[in-house]
C-alpha cells in the first residue's frame, strides 16, 4: 500500500543519529483519499516510515512494540513539502527490544516526532 511513497535519496550520520533526506511522491495513490482535493502524509505513513528506517539501520524484521510519544505537529502537504528530512537514533538495544526517537522536519517546520520500542 505505501510502496513507492517515500523517495530516500540520501543518508548521513552523526553521532547515533541516522538523517534521511527523503522525497515523496505527490502522485502517490494514498493522497488520493486523504485528501483529494487537499492532499496530507498521513500519520500512519508517518509511522511506518520510523519503523521502516529503523529495520534498514538493524536489518531486522520488526513491529511496533509501543510508541510512548507520537506528535503530529504540522500538515505535511506534498504540494509544498515534497521533502523533508528524517532523523532516526536508536536509544538503545535491550533483550531484542529497540528504542527509537525519530524526527521528522524540514527547515524550521517539524512535522512529526516519535519515541517508540520496537521487537
Amino acid at each position: 500500500m505505501l510502496e513507492g511513497l517515500f523517495d530516500i535519496q540520501e543518508q548521513s550520520t552523526e553521532g547515533t543519529k541516522k538523517m534521511y533526506h527523503v522525497k515523496v511522491n505527490p502522485a502517490h495513490a494514498v493522497f488520493q483519499g486523504h485528501f483529494p482535493d487537499q492532499p496530507v502524509l498521513p500519520g500512519v505513513a508517518m509511522v511506518y516510515l520510523s519503523r521502516f528506517l529503523t529495520q534498514r539501520v538493524t536489518g531486522k524484521s520488526i513491529k511496533l512494540k509501543e510508541a510512548s510519544q507520537i506528535k503530529f505537529l504540522n500538515l505535511l502537504d506534498p504540494r509544498v513539502n515534497p521533502e523533508f528530512i528524517y532523523t532516526n537514533e536508536i536509544v538503545k538495544e535491550v533483550d531484542h527490544v529497540i528504542y527509537v526517537k525519530g524526527e521528522m522536519r524540514f527547515n524550521e517546520s517539524t512535522f512529526f516526532k516519535i519515541s517508540a520500542t520496537y521487537n
